[in-house]
């Protein structure tokens, strides 16, 4: 009987332990390595794969590639022409109300709020001048919920004579949080996305105004969606779409002030070996239980004020629905920018001291990023 050889089985057991005892930095860099290696024959093998695809030319490719990026480079101006009217407005409308509170007898607190958002407002605008858009152009599935790359490097801060690409730069969608530049090569870059578990931010949750604003946009965004599309099918129940959705924004009635509330961190759900976690996140150590700039410290449970003799009524730290937005004191982002949406608010436990949630980004979907914005990092 002839005797089995287990020292081929053996060595092959090893090589999987030791792939498998990589950290996820490491098995990402040999992944990325691997298929750099591999890149310069995706194309032969396209083409063997695919011999009846008629692909336009080489040059009419890069000139369809030009005209989206020149279009949404318009688009982007657009957009920033139309948030720098929205943003004036609302600055003029503090400082008429801190022209008006001059002339009464105001609450100092009221001043200092209204001259934090005012300055808030000017950082994000003045970064956001400075911001150029970026084309994805690459995302491996491996790492799907945790990177992508973008076509923006090293020669770029040499053409705009200024380092805006840099190591934390933060990456948007209009005023929402995508991810940060943790990676730059000469003409690409990679974003770490806010799905990614080791992405940490520091936010708070915003009730009132602000998150009536964002409910807002959305309907916006939504009804100019759905008056643009082309889906001949069923354009009946779109136009009753359109109407409800015109009938609730004119219904809609805005509060005129803002609270802010509970406080804590956001991470992502994304793990390097799957494929896609949505743009669901969860959130951690959310409490009040110091007072700060915007308001007194609250109980955690009853969200009274624990002042003595305060006029201040009971309000909930959490809410479903409440807006998620940054702070600043993580010194990656700045304060004020959209993260997520609050969908679930763990039941406090006997004995802790702060809540868990859930909630989804404001971005939207993180599987169909096609172009996104850099803005400089914070200094």
């Amino acid at each position: 009987m002839r005797k089995i050889d287990y020292r081929s089985y053996i060595f092959l057991i090893g090589i999987f332990f030791v792939l498998f005892s990589f950290s996820p930095d490491t098995s990402l860099v040999l992944r990325q390595i691997a298929i750099s290696a591999f890149s310069c024959f995706w194309d032969r093998i396209y083409l063997l794969t695919h011999p009846l695809n008629l692909s336009p030319p080489s040059a009419a490719k890069q000139e369809i590639e030009a005209l989206k990026q020149d279009n949404y480079l318009l688009r982007l101006q657009v957009d920033h022409i139309r948030e720098w009217l929205l943003s004036e407005d609302r600055i003029h409308e503090q400082m008429d109300l801190l022209k008006s509170m001059s002339n009464g007898s105001p609450q100092e607190s009221e001043k200092l709020f209204l001259q934090r958002r005012y300055q808030e407002i000017m950082k994000v605008l003045q970064l956001k001048a400075r911001a150029i858009p970026a084309k994805v152009i690459f995302r491996e599935p491996g790492s799907w919920s945790n990177y992508i790359w973008i076509n923006v490097g090293e020669v770029d801060n040499k053409y705009l004579q200024e380092v805006v690409i840099a190591k934390n730069s933060p990456v948007l969608i209009g005023n929402s949080v995508v991810g940060v530049i943790d990676l730059i090569h000469k003409k690409q870059s990679r974003v770490r996305l806010i799905t990614d578990n080791r992405l940490t931010i520091s936010v708070r949750a915003a009730r009132g105004k602000q998150q009536d604003h964002f409910l807002l946009e959305q309907l916006n965004a939504l009804v100019f969606s759905l008056e643009k599309s082309t889906n001949s099918t069923c354009s009946q129940e779109i136009q009753e779409a359109i109407t409800v959705l015109t009938r609730l924004k004119a219904q809609f009635t805005p509060v005129n002030q803002n609270m802010y509330l509970a406080k804590g961190e956001l991470q992502g759900t994304g793990r390097p070996l799957w494929r896609s976690c949505g743009s669901f996140l969860k959130g951690t150590g959310f409490n009040y239980d110091f007072s700060d700039k915007e308001g007194p410290a609250r109980d955690l449970r009853s969200g009274l004020t624990y002042e003595k003799d305060s006029r201040l009524s009971s309000v909930a730290l959490l809410n479903i629905g409440d807006l998620l937005i940054t702070t600043g004191l993580d010194g990656i982002f700045p304060a004020g920018l959209h993260v997520g949406v609050v969908s679930k608010v763990d039941i406090l436990q006997e004995g802790q001291c702060f809540y868990h949630l859930e909630a989804m980004a404001t971005v939207g979907s993180f599987d169909e990023l096609n172009f996104v914005c850099v803005l400089p990092a914070l200094k």
